[in-house]
């Protein structure tokens, strides 16, 4: 492995800690409802509220990355996200700890925008798909252990001890990154559009609210009206606000560019499938009746599969196409969610 490889360390390690994350929590809700004694829809706020303010903040994470160099925030976001799961692990109550996993949530959203800018500034076009497959491989990593990890620590202590896996690992991956990626002296702003900040998180939050709570609280109710009608005026404003500003948040000629957008749907597709092997595959396997050690294999079989084929999938992305990788990674994550459809209705 090449010297400028120690830089992925820090985001690998970085990378595994989102997923664990995210994993555990889905196997720890039940406990969670059961330890605060509330019911399960209350409690899924501790995962609901984290992936809304992550998603809001994505966009305004990766601009500060643009203005400040990216080793800042993603620094900046490894402290916030380990000091927001420390202070998961003693929250009190039911709302302090969605507050502190809002908190964490912050720390994320520096993190997730930051590591895919780090890969680029660091390693040149013909080694990218390589040093991302690193990347993947400790997201896989995190996604594997997860659930079982979380499974062993709910079976032998309280519920409020899964957090305390990410702990450490904040505090390694901080102390690397201070030692292995260098400062960045090359930032591509100048000024932060705050108005145009204001408008996207108001527009994201109202839509993302609105999809996430409309099956509760009814698609046609009053709430949902006002939270549909928020987002459009929002998202009007912050177009024309954007189209005027000197320095926008989102530079919107980036959408005149084919390839850019092609990009954006086919991940938003292939993310949309991984979505339904990783979370909706048991759900529905538990319903068709399959027994648990097969439902186990289905979920363990998706991330150990990506933890594997990463390397060969880097490796040939820089030899060969990386257009035609990506068409033939697409085609199979098509596959493999028809298959799982064609299981499910036998």
């Amino acid at each position: 492995m090449k010297n400028k490889y120690k830089f992925l360390i820090p985001l690998m390690i970085a990378g595994s800690m989102t997923t664990v994350d995210s994993s555990v929590m889905n196997v720890a809700m039940p406990t969670f409802a059961e330890f605060f004694n509330a019911p399960l829809q209350t409690v899924s706020w501790i995962s609901s509220a984290y992936l809304l303010v992550l998603a809001s903040l994505l966009l305004t994470s990766g601009r500060i990355g643009d203005i400040y160099g990216y080793k800042k925030p993603f620094e900046a976001g490894l402290f916030i996200f380990t000091l927001g799961t420390t202070l998961c692990a003693f929250m009190p109550n039911l709302f302090l700890l969605i507050a502190a996993r809002v908190f964490q949530a912050i720390g994320a959203s520096l993190l997730l925008a930051s590591i895919p800018a780090l890969i680029t500034s660091y390693f040149p076009p013909q080694e990218r798909g390589r040093a991302m497959s690193f990347y993947i491989i400790s997201v896989s990593l995190g996604l594997s252990i997860g659930p079982s990890l979380g499974g062993l620590i709910l079976s032998k202590f309280p519920c409020k001890y899964i957090f305390f896996i990410n702990i450490p690992l904040g505090i390694i991956a901080l102390i690397t990154s201070r030692l292995v990626i260098p400062e960045q002296t090359v930032k591509r702003g100048k000024g932060f559009d705050y108005c145009g900040t204001i408008l996207a998180l108001v527009f994201l939050m109202s839509l993302l609210f609105f999809i996430n709570r409309g099956p509760y609280i009814g698609w046609l109710s009053n709430t949902s009206l006002v939270l549909i009608t928020t987002a459009i005026i929002s998202f009007i404003a912050f177009i024309i606000v954007e189209k005027k500003t000197p320095e926008p948040m989102l530079d919107l000629n980036l959408f005149s560019n084919k390839i850019f957008v092609c990009g954006l749907i086919c991940s938003f597709l292939y993310f949309a499938a991984q979505l339904v092997m990783t979370f909706l595959a048991p759900i529905l396997l538990t319903a068709a009746s399959y027994p648990s050690e097969t439902i186990g294999f289905t979920v363990i079989a998706f991330p150990v599969a990506m933890m594997f084929f990463a390397p060969l999938g880097g490796n040939l992305s820089d030899r060969l196409n990386p257009n035609l990788m990506s068409v033939i990674g697409s085609a199979l994550a098509g596959l493999s969610v028809l298959l799982l459809a064609i299981c499910l209705t036998d």
